[in-house]
């Protein structure tokens, strides 16, 4: 489900609860404005697919970008009904007058289908299956105004492109197909470019005012001999535009920072909560987070730990998180840590990997053997070895000796076990009972012994630099 749809239907629910526009923003922790526009977005675009002609559910919700079942739902609340499909007459009807709104528009001076599609309130398509049956070619329609206009006196195929309201480039087509000798522009287009120039636009600014392209507007720039001049220009508007940009900034952040000021003499006057609440919003300003949480969340927070302080009581993180609805126990731990506070529960101290550990995980990068098997042979856990392996950016796997099924198979781990276990006088019926496993992979060890074994104990060898191990299994020193 989609952050759009996710939040319609919640929106929905409430208005179903009775609750007002300010209230929803609260709980969905956004602006008012935001849940107004969600609602207006989501009646307009529900009617606009039924102005469209779209008569089902499933039309109508791939329209608007909803599930159908979301879409039934929205429709329902805002008690919009689809309207019956209209009987052929009617719609012949219909369609002669649309016809006919078409042949006016385009007799009346409509530039293009487009344009007598906007003008009748018709979908494009369907005015341009129409001027089609009409015979309506409008290519020669438009190239017969563009000729009109030159005749009446147009300086220039600019001037009479904006004039009739095509683009410059159909109109310069329409020039070259009719052999019409005419000025591209004229020369107080020419002197009205280079005004323009010369006060630092840019050549995107000035083709989206003279209606050129951005190659036409540097091709008269440079004939007239003052490209260097106003690339200097532009230069010169884009360091005081920059120079400006940055004395805006200076003006508002010592805007802001008196207000913040003033906000904490008056949060020197209120109490202990209040004020941990404005020392953390004020703490965060600089910072561009997504995560944010509300001043009255953050009030209940230090309250409850205010209370619990008070009262020599210890009160758990993942209790704060529960009570005041800030998510997760870390997240409270950092609001608390952001204004000098620690959890009232000491914290666990952050256990480091000995060095030899990390030098025997080195030496472990190029052995074929799985996360697990390494973990045991150095007597480490599994999430050791993976951290160590994720954090070099490496990846690592290794294979088992044998495979029984999905879910049974007999690793390096479970060999060295068995073989321990034989070499500790248990007998072979014992065997399966003590190491948790199957008849089938204690039968495999020890059939492969021979061959096993010796794998093992150079890995033991790699693992902790020791050429004088002769077991095929870990002896803790």
């Amino acid at each position: 489900m989609s952050l759009l749809e996710e939040r319609i239907l919640r929106i929905i629910e409430l208005r179903a609860q009775g609750k007002a526009t300010d209230d929803i923003a609260r709980e969905l922790n956004i602006d008012t404005v935001v849940v107004q526009e969600y609602e207006q977005f989501t009646k307009q675009a529900i009617q606009h697919a039924i102005e469209y002609g779209y008569r089902s559910i499933e039309k109508i919700a791939k329209r608007i970008g909803l599930s159908p079942i979301t879409a039934s739902m929205v429709m329902h609340h805002y008690e919009t009904e689809i309207p019956p499909q209209k009987t052929s007459t009617s719609t012949t009807i219909t369609r002669e007058k649309q016809i006919d709104a078409i042949r006016k528009a385009i007799e009346i001076g409509a530039s293009s289908i487009r344009a007598a599609a906007e003008k009748t309130g018709i979908n494009y398509w369907t005015a341009l299956r129409y001027a089609n049956e009409l015979g309506v070619k409008m290519k020669e329609q438009r190239k017969k105004t563009f000729l009109e206009a030159i005749e009446a006196g147009a300086p220039s195929i600019g001037a009479a492109a904006a004039k009739i309201g095509i683009h410059y480039r159909t109109a310069l087509r329409y020039a070259h197909e009719s052999g019409v000798k005419v000025q591209r522009s004229s020369e107080k287009e020419h002197k009205a470019i280079e005004e323009l120039a010369k006060e630092g636009f840019s050549l995107n600014e000035i083709a989206g005012v003279a209606k050129l392209s951005r190659q036409r507007i540097e091709q008269i720039i440079r004939s007239r001999g003052v490209h260097d001049a106003c690339k200097a220009a532009r230069m010169k508007r884009k360091e005081s535009e920059k120079y400006q940009a940055k004395e805006e900034g200076q003006a508002k952040a010592r805007i802001v920072n008196l207000l913040h000021e003033r906000v904490q003499q008056l949060a020197e006057k209120a109490s202990w909560p209040e004020q941990k609440t404005v020392e953390y919003m004020l703490s965060r300003r600089n910072q561009a987070s997504s995560r944010s949480y509300s001043p009255e969340k953050l009030l209940k927070l230090f309250t409850l730990y205010g209370n619990a302080q008070r009262q020599g009581k210890q009160i758990s993180l993942s209790e704060l998180s529960e009570k005041t609805g800030i998510p997760f126990p870390m997240g409270v731990s950092k609001v608390l840590k952001k204004v000098g506070l620690e959890p009232m529960y000491k914290t666990q101290e952050m256990v480091t990997t000995p060095t030899e550990i990390k030098h025997a995980l080195k030496r472990a990068e190029q052995i074929p053997m799985s996360c697990g098997d390494l973990g045991y042979f150095l007597n480490i856990p599994d999430y050791t070895v993976q951290e160590y392996f994720a954090r070099q950016k490496k990846k690592h796997s290794g294979e088992a000796i044998a495979q029984f099924g999905p879910r049974k198979a007999l690793t390096w781990r479970k060999a060295s076990e068995i073989y321990e276990a034989v070499d500790a006088r248990f007998k072979k019926k014992d065997l399966c009972e003590l190491l948790d496993s199957t008849s089938e992979v204690v039968n495999c060890a020890l059939k492969l012994r021979e061959s096993v074994e010796p794998v093992i104990i150079s890995v033991l060898q790699t693992l902790y630099n020791d050429k004088t191990i002769t077991t095929p299994y870990y002896h803790k020193k």
